[in-house]
């Protein structure tokens, strides 16, 4: 008896999909992505186009208690795609978290000398 109710149980946590911390989100020239799993986050890289000169970034965290910055202002590195058989020079920044947030933070990028943050929510 004790063996169908257990196979049950294996049944139903098969059909449940695993939260995702990750995300990806986009504000103008801005991109934000988060990896991670639940509410637990890996990393966050943002990006942004065209190449400026000495770019830098920073990383802050939005609560219903206030914003916080979670990284300050640093440099960024460069680097040169082909997207659609066109050159594409962008700045990019990635920071290693590894940690838990609570339901329903923002996770947000700003660049230096732009307006506006690119957002990604971190939710079950």
């Amino acid at each position: 008896m004790i063996i169908p109710g257990v196979a049950a149980v294996v049944a139903l946590a098969m059909l449940q999909t695993p939260a995702e911390a990750t995300g990806h989100a986009q504000r103008g020239a801005n991109h934000i992505t988060v990896r991670g799993s639940g509410l637990y986050v890996k990393s966050v890289t943002t990006s942004r186009s065209p190449h400026r000169y000495k770019a830098q970034a920073r990383l802050v965290m939005e609560t219903r208690h206030g914003v916080r910055q979670l990284q300050p202002y640093q440099d960024t590195n460069f680097s040169t795609s082909f997207a659609g058989g066109r050159e594409r020079d962008y700045d990019y920044r990635t920071w290693t978290l590894k940690r838990k947030f609570a339901n329903g933070t923002r996770l947000c990028s700003e660049w230096k000398g732009y307006r506006g943050r690119a957002c990604v929510i971190i939710h079950k």
